[in-house]
């Protein structure tokens, strides 16, 4: 299963790559984009913050875009992340994703998008297996499992000026479940971003 998921990941990557192939991966007029979230799961009731514990996360990425209309953009996205989530789990990802973005006249934008990712996933504390010879629980290497992402992501942002490639701003929400489907992992990642342009023309 775990090589049936590293392959669909990769073969998204490859159709990114070939969407972006024209253009450098990293080069000048080309975003670098720092996420940091909370993160839940369906086993808790809603994105949940006061008294709870904060579960926290990050990404880092990039994207490409495959028009260059001033108000609406269709791009594909790459990020690496991870996330520490004391109670149920932590796990590293990578993830592409296809989007489509608008902009007002005042730099205010939405965004929404989707994708495909690998996550490889840890338990807290120490892991138990049913041994069926022995018929009692032992304990098991905690050498986490595989498992493919769906990010599904809306974001809301703002362009901080008027110039091309001026600094970005968003707040967004993703719904991340995995596959194969479990309760414990039905991420939900609530969290501030900001994009910014450190390759010169």
């Amino acid at each position: 299963m775990a090589k049936k998921i590293l392959l669909m990941t990769l073969f998204a990557g490859l159709w990114m790559q070939a969407w972006c192939q024209r253009k450098a991966l990293l080069g000048p007029g080309q975003p670098i984009r720092l996420l940091v979230f909370h993160g839940t799961t369906q086993l808790e009731p809603g994105l949940r913050f006061g008294n709870q514990a904060f579960h926290t996360g990050a990404m880092i990425g990039t994207e490409w875009k495959l028009n260059q209309h001033p108000r609406s953009n269709v791009f594909v996205a790459g990020n690496i992340g991870g996330y520490h989530h004391k109670l149920l789990s932590s796990g590293i990802f990578l993830t592409g994703e296809l989007g489509y973005r608008y902009r007002s006249s005042i730099g205010l934008f939405a965004q929404v998008s989707a994708g495909v990712g690998y996550a490889r996933v840890f338990y807290p504390g120490e892991v138990y297996e049913f041994d069926e010879g022995a018929q009692r629980y032992q304990k098991a290497s905690n050498t986490g499992h595989s498992a493919m992402l769906v990010p599904m992501s809306l974001a809301l942002g703002y362009k901080m000026g008027s110039y091309r490639n001026a600094p970005e701003l968003l707040v967004f929400y993703q719904y991340a479940p995995e596959l194969p489907f479990s309760l414990s992992g039905l991420h939900q990642f609530l969290g501030l971003g900001l994009s910014f342009y450190p390759f010169k023309n």
